[in-house]
């Protein structure tokens, strides 16, 4: 996208091209300046949006969809152990997990998507990092079950949202869990009933 005269862009896009090449991260304030570095550097890895523009999670495929709606920055999130719990019953019912949150450590999500490459679930795996509440809100109605492998919680927030949308919901034993449980609310498991549950919430 050229911005500038042709002879200012054309120095200006030399110059961003050679910070590009070293660095780690690119934090881009919207999808449309992502596109703008894609542009310039085409092979650039671990490029990251503040605001995603919201779309519809199709896969093209006729596959289950899980979700979970947590910060990446935290161990405690529990997105690790979910990853190397479920590997073998995400690909053995080519079940898709999405992962959406706040992020401010890049770092630790680098290492989660490594940790799915060595689970071999990189395929099955989707993180939506820093979007709005309307990207949100169509995940919620676009999922057919909410997991929420958290080891801590004081409220747990997520888990109330499930309910609203009428999510099945399999959770630790954390936050509102089992205020929920308790409520009345017929749709919510102990996390470690995902697989055997599998028919209840498949399509």
């Amino acid at each position: 996208v050229r911005r500038y005269g042709a002879f200012k862009d054309f120095f200006r896009r030399i110059w961003i091209k050679k910070l590009l090449s070293k660095v780690n991260f690119v934090v881009c304030v919207s999808s449309r300046t992502r596109s703008d570095v894609q542009k310039i550097s085409p092979f650039q890895n671990n490029i990251y949006t503040i605001l995603n523009t919201p779309e519809r999670i199709t896969s093209g495929k006729n596959c289950v969809k899980l979700l979970y709606v947590a910060g990446f920055d935290y161990p405690s999130k529990g997105h690790a152990s979910f990853i190397s719990r479920y590997s073998e019953f995400l690909k053995n019912k080519s079940v898709e997990v999405h992962f959406v949150g706040n992020c401010s450590n890049f770092h630790a999500l680098s290492d989660l998507k490594d940790f799915c490459r060595k689970f071999e679930v990189s395929d099955l795996v989707s993180f939506h990092v820093n979007v709005s509440n309307s990207f949100i809100d169509l995940m919620y109605r676009n999922v057919d079950a909410f997991v929420f492998p958290s080891h801590y919680e004081g409220f747990g927030r997520p888990l109330i949202e499930a309910a609203r949308y009428g999510l099945p919901i399999f959770s630790n034993d954390v936050g509102v869990f089992r205020d929920l449980e308790t409520s009345g609310y017929s749709k919510i498991f102990p996390l470690e009933q995902l697989e055997d549950a599998y028919g209840i919430f498949a399509k």
